[in-house]
């Protein structure tokens, strides 16, 4: 096996490692680097997608949000048709695309100088490039010689095909992120059991309840006394009935939802096969007004405002409170009217009475509850990465 043959085993080696992992990227993009020259610079470009915004990677600039129109659409492409996904074009030294913003503000300052490079293109439409790795000089003089093309086009299909992998996979994370956080802010409790009974997910609500570590978890967790008896009281109560807590015998209401999949998704039937909703009297979102502004962007005056009409404060009375007069606190209090989509008062109150506010958790109330010990406890919270 040539010395040649090896590089590219041990390229494809951190190129699957990268699949849905942007740290991985910049480390195959630096492996990349390193093989073919000291004298060359790696990038991967993509330009802003309707579903994501373009950015820019490499080692020598980490990961970076790129906002221009068109990242990759000035290096000179060969005729309509010949552009092909998985093919390795020149950049030409007297292309037009070291002449762009997007070179002088970004690449130049990396280090990338003009020259000859090549691209290897992995994503395009029917006219630009949508995804490409760029290979540039980082020394004036420097080119690419016939054995770094040879290299580039034996990794080029793999190349596309991580990059695919890595859209679909990241795309997955993303849901997941988005669903956790979603489910966090319930006061309600959420509850996921496999079919043998053991907790799969909970979120933070459930968590504090039953002990259990908030997130995905592991099959194989080892519980504790209290959540072993939170997850032996959910298996075997009545549908919708309220129960008794284990810790102190308070009523608490829980409601069974079996999840229905289909036959293809058995692994998912598995693992996720009822749901569990706890509405605990105990718990509080620690401060509906705070929830009230997170929600609709309240100023710290609208919010104090609020606060005291909601506890029944005649205007005259709040505003002399603020120590403001009552012509400012009418003005505050219509700026809260357009805010929230209400004329009155009384809608304003029942708004925070009756709407969904009183069933969610404030931001800074999440961060400030610890999570539960991890003594025999297992699991797994989404956590943010650099990504593609």
């Amino acid at each position: 096996m040539s010395s040649g043959d090896v590089g590219a085993l041990g390229l494809l080696e951190e190129l699957l490692g990268a699949v849905g992992d942007g740290a991985a990227w910049l480390r195959f993009l630096d492996a990349l680097q390193r093989t073919i020259s000291p004298d060359c610079l790696t990038f991967f470009a993509a330009d802003a997608r309707p579903d994501r915004p373009g950015f820019i990677a490499g080692p020598s600039l980490g990961v970076l949000a790129a906002n221009f129109d068109d990242l990759l659409g000035d290096i000179r492409r060969p005729a309509a048709g010949e552009l092909a996904v998985g093919s390795v074009q020149d950049v030409p030294e007297a292309s037009g695309f070291y002449q762009t913003r997007f070179f002088e503000e970004v690449l130049a300052p990396a280090g990338a100088v003009p020259g000859t490079g090549l691209v290897v293109v992995t994503e395009h439409n029917a006219n630009p490039m949508r995804s490409a790795t760029l290979v540039l000089p980082r020394k004036v003089g420097w080119a690419p010689r016939p054995a770094d093309r040879a290299l580039l086009e034996t990794l080029a299909p793999h190349m596309v095909v991580a990059r695919r992998l890595h859209l679909q996979l990241t795309d997955r994370q993303r849901e997941e992120e988005a669903l956790v956080s979603a489910f966090d802010r319930l006061l309600l409790g959420v509850v996921f059991l496999d079919e043998g009974g053991r907790i799969s997910y909970a979120n933070r609500s459930a968590s504090e309840l039953i002990g259990h570590a908030a997130g995905f978890a592991s099959p194989n967790a080892v519980l504790d006394d209290h959540t072993r008896a939170w997850r032996e009281l959910l298996t075997t109560h009545a549908p919708g009935a309220l129960v008794q807590a284990p810790d102190d015998g308070r009523p608490v209401q829980v409601l069974d939802a079996p999840l229905e999949w289909s036959e293809r998704d058995q692994l998912a039937a598995s693992r996720f096969a009822r749901a569990f909703f706890i509405a605990d009297p105990k718990q509080s979102s620690g401060d509906l007004i705070q929830v009230l502004r997170e929600l609709f962007g309240l100023t710290e005056s609208e919010t104090r405002l609020t606060a005291l009409l909601l506890a029944d404060t005649p205007l005259q009375d709040a505003a002399r409170r603020l120590g403001i007069t009552e012509s400012t606190a009418r003005g505050v209090l219509k700026s809260i009217f357009a805010k929230t989509g209400t004329n009155r008062q009384a809608e304003l109150l029942r708004l925070l009475l009756r709407g969904p506010m009183g069933q969610l958790r404030t931001r800074d109330g999440m961060d400030a509850r610890p999570e539960p010990e991890a003594t025999g406890r297992t699991g797994r919270r989404p956590q943010p990465r650099a990504r593609g």
